[in-house]
């Protein structure tokens, strides 16, 4: 099951995949539990949910506005809210934390040879995300490889949080 809040978007990961899609925002409590719901009824149960949540925001604290800021922190803190409790009933929470990635959000920066250039520089390996970098790290923590990992933020960033580039 897919869930989103780009009707556009979801009906063509939709019509790609063949799974089910559930119009929500991720920030939506109601929304969500909706989808949870809504996936159990025509599967029978839930194995695994990837929040693929976030925003960008590229501005100084003194050029962004109140709802700029509200707006971003609601995005990514919000729509990832889980609790580590749950690790008792055998339900694993983990967060994958991914570096600049080139993607539609990252286009003003990716797009921008220059940008691209000076971020390909601050990282370890030499270059930014692609799309397939995070959805393997993402495959592999809701994988039963993984099944000992729970409570983790998994850094997928090409060394950016914890390594210095050369």
């Amino acid at each position: 099951m897919s869930a989103g809040r780009d009707a556009d978007r979801l009906s063509a990961l939709a019509h790609e995949t063949g799974a089910a899609a559930f119009p929500a925002d991720a920030t939506d409590f109601e929304a969500v539990d909706g989808v949870v719901h809504e996936t159990v009824e025509r599967y029978g149960r839930l194995d695994g949910v990837v929040n693929c949540v976030g925003s960008l925001l590229l501005k100084p604290a003194h050029l962004t506005t109140y709802e700029e800021f509200s707006s971003t922190v609601t995005t990514n803190l919000t729509s990832s809210f889980a609790a580590a409790t749950y690790g008792s009933w055998g339900i694993r929470v983990n967060a994958i934390s991914p570096g600049l990635t080139e993607t539609p959000l990252t286009a003003r920066i990716t797009g921008n040879e220059k940008a691209k250039a000076s971020s390909e520089a601050m990282h370890a390996l030499g270059r930014i995300g692609q799309p397939g970098d995070v959805a393997s790290a993402i495959e592999w923590i809701l994988s039963d490889r993984a099944s000992w990992v729970t409570g983790q933020v998994v850094g997928v960033d090409g060394g950016l949080g914890r390594v210095r580039s050369a």
